[in-house]
């Protein structure tokens, strides 16, 4: 898919629709942007994350405070960790930054893909809107090829985005169920956290998990709007001043356009903006319930104890 996005670009560059390459800079401008956006949300929720521990070090008398508790990641270590410390450190920033590149760069890709499926289908519909100056600038006058070339292009992109989404439908239910888990710990996180540092790093962990979901669903939705709206370029095109045959295979792309495509997380649900407001109001539900258990005062006190252990600890 890399490689038919590159190949795309040559042939925009190459192209004499001023339009077309205007608004294919644009969208590239766009992307450029929203992967920045993508990098600095990560970094900042990757920074917070290793902060917290940062300022436990540094206001702790000794290095002992380490012998019990986890510096950033809670991994096994064969020897003790207070005592080589600066050793634990080291591979915590490396995991870290680890974690910091893979995820952006797993981000990104996907979001250029996603990008490029609306910015194609876009542009499908610029050039719908003018398919008769088309016709008479590049098919020396012929509608009917013209009209059967950007027939062959919707099918092309409705494959795209078929096989774009069965490569990564699983990935998506994946993304959205580890973010809605993250979501829900991290803002339970409020509940039991104590220091300022500890409530930096879920804020912004938080953030980030919102923007990832955000992000995702409003691309993914995106493309199912742009492939609905192929129909409404054709309906806004010169479309009635053609001959019956033209019209006829306007009218069957039409019909064709009005069948949904996009990106759905496995085979449960389409991804779309209403997605990620279900996110907020499920994880808003589930936290005040969480809230009311917590701080139910049965007759044994069981779940009033555990929170106060828990942050106390």
């Amino acid at each position: 898919m890399l490689y038919q996005i590159t190949g795309y670009e040559d042939t925009i560059e190459g192209s004499s629709d001023a339009e077309v390459k205007a608004y294919y800079a644009k969208d590239a401008i766009y992307c450029r942007r929203i992967n920045v956006f993508q990098f600095i949300a990560t970094f900042l929720a990757c920074a917070s994350f290793a902060q917290d521990s940062v300022v436990l070090l540094l206001t702790s008398d000794d290095r002992s405070v380490f012998k019990d508790t986890p510096f950033m990641h809670d991994l096994w270590y064969p020897f003790n960790r207070a005592d080589y410390i600066y050793l634990v450190i080291c591979i915590a920033f490396i995991c870290d930054t680890q974690g910091l590149i893979c995820n952006t760069a797993s981000q990104t890709t996907l979001l250029c893909v996603m990008i490029y499926a609306r910015t194609r289908l876009k542009i499908l519909q610029i050039r719908l809107r003018k398919f008769d100056k088309i016709a008479v600038e590049e098919y020396e006058g012929d509608v009917v090829r013209a009209v059967k070339d950007l027939i062959a292009e919707h099918q092309y992109l409705i494959n795209f985005v078929k096989s774009l989404n069965d490569r990564t439908q699983h990935v998506l239910l994946l993304e959205f169920m580890l973010n809605s888990l993250c979501l829900a710990s991290g803002t339970s996180q409020f509940i039991i956290i104590d220091t300022t540092s500890g409530w930096l790093a879920t804020v912004f962990l938080n953030l980030y998990v919102i923007v990832q979901i955000f992000i995702l669903s409003w691309h993914a939705n995106e493309i199912s709007v742009e492939g609905l709206a192929v129909s409404d370029a054709i309906a806004a095109s010169q479309w009635q001043k053609q001959s019956k045959e033209v019209q006829k295979l306007l009218i069957i792309m039409m019909m064709r356009a009005q069948k949904p495509i996009g990106l759905t997380a496995g085979p449960f649900f389409r991804m779309t903006n209403s997605t990620a407001v279900q996110v907020k109001c499920i994880l808003s539900k589930l936290q005040f319930n969480v809230q009311n258990v917590l701080f139910t005062d049965d007759e044994s006190g069981l779940f009033l104890r555990i929170y106060n252990d828990a942050k106390y600890a």
